[in-house]
């Protein structure tokens, strides 16, 4: 925190925090600073959290148990749709820009042009070529400081658990669906649908 009060403005912070636990004076209005928020289909994050507990944790388990343990709430981050659906109520409020994993895969160009306009930025075709390729998948997963690099390796000591992947995996959409067992399919999809955001993933 001391790090971010020291920052000269205007100041970028990277946050997993839901709303409920942002600073009060963004809760009630007083401060409006943009917000961006990335969304991604929860079948996805849970894989992905279960393959980052491996990489972090030195986690020996089975997908299943972290499937039952996200689906009933019982994870970090957790409830996950109460901390979508915060953001995705705001989402047409000026100082709030709701984009999906999905959105940046599909068309990240158009992501790119959607964030400049909210963050009042204009860039020239050069720069922004410049930057898909900085921002692509092929990209980040090539990168040592993306991927932490020097931090997984010493905790793949740590642990004592041969490292099998990097902090950027796959990043593929709809993921879920070769990793999942039967069983965890249905579960996740019978807790989708109950706790489905309208509009959101259809």
């Amino acid at each position: 925190m001391e790090i971010v009060r020291n920052k000269d403005s205007p100041r970028f912070v990277q946050s997993h925090l839901p709303w409920s636990l942002l600073p009060k004076q963004i809760r009630t209005g007083e401060k409006k600073p943009k917000i961006i928020y990335v969304a991604r289909n929860p079948k996805d994050v849970c894989v992905s959290f279960y393959h980052h507990r491996v990489l972090i944790e030195g986690y020996l388990g089975t997908l299943d148990d972290p499937v039952e343990e996200f689906t009933n709430d019982r994870t970090l981050y957790a409830p996950f749709w109460l901390h979508v659906e915060a953001f995705w109520e705001r989402r047409n409020e000026p100082n709030v820009l709701f984009i999906t994993y999905e959105d940046l895969k599909q068309d990240l160009s158009k992501v790119v042009d959607r964030t400049c306009e909210f963050l009042g930025k204009s860039i020239s075709e050069n720069e922004k070529q410049i930057l898909l390729e900085h921002l692509s998948f092929e990209s980040m997963k090539s990168n040592p400081y993306v991927n932490t690099d020097g931090v997984t390796n010493l905790l793949s000591t740590i642990h004592g658990v041969p490292k099998q992947s990097n902090f950027i995996r796959k990043g593929k959409i709809g993921s879920w669906k070769e990793e999942l067992s039967e069983e965890s399919q249905q579960n996740m999809g019978e807790w989708f649908i109950r706790n489905k955001i309208e509009g959101l993933w259809d």
